[in-house]
């Protein structure tokens, strides 16, 4: 549905205001054009991770494609090169100042596919290809002004799998609870877009990632049927490969319109492209015992013999003849393992604390998934939570914000008596872990963490809430969004590049925009940080300085190779000098891909973890792991 003009109008009256002149470091400069707006909201991600926001900027083809408002044209889709000459708008798909508000912005193969209204056919589906003659309407599925609205746009291989509203999802929904949409295919075409299932989907999905997540080949995603209820369900992208995997809660629903009761999926994440985890209903019926587990973790592979609970609940609390919700959310995979937040139920020790899982290990209860440790841990105080989210892994470190806290009683060396000393982090603070002691795991669970396995005797916003979160790396920098008062949310950095420097590894604030600077959207493109500032409703580039390599070198060290951006989105390149040949294989050796230049296109190749083979003019080669 088309924005209200009442919006915009007020859009632009702020706009009019005579804002508070920037001043920016020399190495960051604004991106668009005078008098064009970035249509963004701010959203503090490591608080709420419910899936509101339909990507309103991505990375495709090295460029930045996303919405964009100005006076002439009200908001439609723009894109950037990262240079403010090479900043435009790619069509004015809704002439005049109505805009065709483009959301779901999602890149698959050489094109973006996004939702817009041209105020002709209601929200439907485009595609472009970054200039104004390729971008086009793809098929008119609700025809005329009524608007098929799609939703949650994945990309699919060359395709893209989403869900939208046609008449007879509308007239007669699977849920009898008004309009629905159903799951379609895309490639771009009208010939080759068409509606592959009747199921519809969760409107309004709590998670991190989004309700659809690519899994060995296939799309999986929570959808609904009157025989199953809310299960979940697989797609091979044909209506006769889409279908439920299994009925998680079989047991007989009151309602009058489904057969079984729904089985509650939320925070459905894909883990290197082989494996999805969620958290769903596990009922007795089905995982087995005396009681129900309540609401607890659930992975599969795209099979039904591959759809399971993991065999053991992670919370164990009893309550009202169950056993309690572990609270599984905010996942976060990186390569093989996966990152959450988990509760086990031991009040007297631990709360919401942080776990880890990595799916090429056996599963075994206190070993994989396991809790990584007690973060928040005070002596006598029942329940005291870490509420960990935003994980994210930068050199030898497990970053995460969280909640860190203990206590422990020592003794006094002179007095001879036992003193109760408490640390306390803030609320959402920035932590951080060893990755080689989370791989070889705590000795003991129930142990408070001492010493410096996470930040201690530092904290960014001490006894308040910092807000940690939008962590990204660029050109071996961690970049991340957080703030030092009550209101400002501004870019700070870790750089840890020059460790005999004073401030190695110490957090600093790199940019202070006037007033809230409301910080998102950091992305890596071409190893430069890009960002947007939603209360300056501006995208701004943060220039790295270049590594240089040394004249005369006839042999390359791991040193001087870097790939960017890792994780890549649609094209990998080799930053160094003297590259005769890129090779990208698996991890099994097997050659995906190859090339001559510093530059290969991986837009058709599947997420997950890879090996980059540089061969070097010199002739030795230097391998390098990537994440798709």
């Amino acid at each position: 549905m088309k924005r209200k003009t009442t919006l915009l109008i007020a859009m632009f009256a702020i706009m009019s205001v005579t804002a508070e002149d920037v001043v920016l470091p020399k190495n960051v400069r604004a991106i668009l054009p005078e008098g064009v707006k970035m249509s963004v909201t701010y959203l503090a991600e490591n608080v709420v991770s419910r899936t509101r926001e339909a990507k309103p900027m991505i990375v495709s083809q090295n460029h930045l494609y996303f919405a964009a408002v100005d006076a002439d044209n009200g908001e439609e889709l723009w894109v950037s090169d990262g240079t403010p000459e090479g900043t435009h708008i790619v069509a004015d798909i809704n002439s005049g100042v109505e805009g065709s508000n483009p959301c779901w912005l999602t890149s698959s193969g050489d094109k973006v596919f996004f939702s817009a209204n041209d105020g002709v056919h209601g929200d439907e589906l485009w595609v472009t290809d970054g200039t104004t003659e390729g971008t086009h309407l793809v098929y008119d599925i609700y025809e005329g002004a009524i608007a098929s609205a799609p939703q949650a746009i994945t990309a699919f291989g060359n395709k893209v799998l989403f869900f939208a509203m046609d008449e007879e999802s509308e007239w007669d929904p699977v849920r009898k609870d008004g309009d629905e949409k159903w799951l379609w295919i895309s490639d771009g075409t009208q010939e080759g877009t068409e509606r592959i299932g009747d199921t519809p989907t969760k409107l309004d999905f709590d998670g991190t990632r989004g309700c659809i997540v690519i899994v060995n080949g296939k799309g999986v995603f929570p959808g609904f049927s009157k025989e199953y209820n809310e299960t979940i369900w697989v797609t091979d992208g044909t209506a006769e490969g889409t279908k439920p995997l299994l009925n998680i809660n079989p047991r007989t629903a009151t309602d009058g319109v489904f057969d079984t009761e729904a089985s509650s999926i939320d925070h459905l994440v894909a883990v290197d492209g082989r494996i999805a985890a969620f958290r769903a209903t596990a009922v007795k019926e089905v995982v087995g015992g005396d009681i129900d587990w309540g609401v607890e973790m659930w992975i599969t592979d795209g099979t039904t013999e591959g759809t399971k609970q993991i065999g053991f609940p992670i919370n164990k609390l009893e309550k009202d003849g169950q056993y309690a919700s572990c609270d599984f959310r905010q996942t976060y995979p990186i390569g093989d393992h996966l990152y959450f937040r988990a509760n086990n139920g031991n009040k007297a020790v631990n709360g919401a604390e942080p776990w880890v899982w990595y799916i090429d290990q056996k599963i075994e209860e206190g070993v994989n998934p396991r809790m990584i440790q007690d973060c928040a841990h005070i002596k006598n105080v029942m329940y005291y939570n870490c509420h960990p989210s935003c994980f994210y892994e930068y050199k030898d470190y497990m970053y995460m914000a969280g909640n860190f806290t203990y206590d422990v009683d020592e003794k006094n060396e002179e007095t001879g008596e036992i003193e109760h000393k408490q640390w306390d982090s803030s609320y959402h603070n920035l932590c951080r872990g060893k990755i080689s002691e989370i791989e070889a795991g705590p000795d003991e669970y129930e142990k408070p963490i001492e010493g410096e396995y996470l930040w201690t005797g530092f904290s960014i916003y001490p006894s308040k809430q910092p807000f940690v979160h939008k962590f990204c790396t660029v050109n071996d920098t961690l970049f991340f969004v957080c703030r030092d008062d009550d209101t400002n949310y501004e870019l700070w950095k870790l750089d840890s590049r020059e460790p005999g420097s004073a401030e190695f590894d110490k957090p600093v604030k790199v940019l202070d925009l006037p007033g809230d600077g409301q910080i998102c959207y950091t992305t890596n493109l071409k190893e430069q940080l890009y960002f947007v500032s939603a209360t300056q409703n501006q995208l701004y580039q943060y220039e790295m300085y270049d590594v240089v390599i040394p004249e005369g070198v006839t042999n390359l060290t791991i040193a001087e190779v870097q790939i960017m951006p890792n994780p890549v989105y649609d094209i990998l390149m080799v930053k160094a000098e003297g590259v005769s040949q890129i090779n990208l294989t698996d991890l099994m050796g097997k050659t995906l891909k190859s090339t001559n230049g510093n530059e290969m296109n991986v837009a058709d190749i599947p997420e997950g973890v890879y090996l980059v083979n540089v061969y070097h003019k010199g002739g030795n080669t230097v391998e390098k792991v990537i994440i798709r």
